[in-house]
């Protein structure tokens, strides 16, 4: 009997950590617009994959807050077709854009800011930008 109850504990760890791993990855093909109002986040230690041609454009706000140990990365899934990029637009006077130690690696674009665009708040910290 607790030799099955272990089994089944580790069976539960076991699982729960691949899916821990699988969720550590967010996947944007075509346009996705962040609307204002919203904000677009993700964990520390998580990479963002853009599709060929996939640009993330960003009206609201976005925080991007990776740690030294746990960098958030920013990549195209395809090095021959890359993907586009993150682009500040609009003008919010509540939106905010937040990114630290993340990595920006083989994007057309990586980071834009649109002519037109205002942020009371902008916070960019300990980022790389590669090809």
């Amino acid at each position: 009997m607790r030799s099955l109850y272990r089994l089944i504990v580790f069976g539960i760890a076991f699982i729960s950590s691949q899916l821990m791993a699988q969720s550590n990855e967010v996947r944007i093909s075509g346009t996705r617009v962040i609307a204002a109002g919203e904000t677009f986040s993700v964990s520390a230690g998580t990479t963002i994959v853009l599709e060929s041609g996939a640009s993330l454009l960003v009206d609201g706000s976005i925080k991007l807050n990776g740690s030294s140990d746990k960098r958030i990365k920013i990549i195209s899934a395809d090095s021959k077709n890359p993907g586009l990029g993150i682009s500040i637009e609009g003008v919010n006077e509540s939106g905010k854009i937040e990114i630290e130690n993340v990595d920006f690696i083989g994007l057309v674009q990586p980071l834009r800011f649109d002519p037109f665009w205002y942020r009371k708040s902008v916070e960019i910290s300990n980022s790389n930008f590669s090809v």
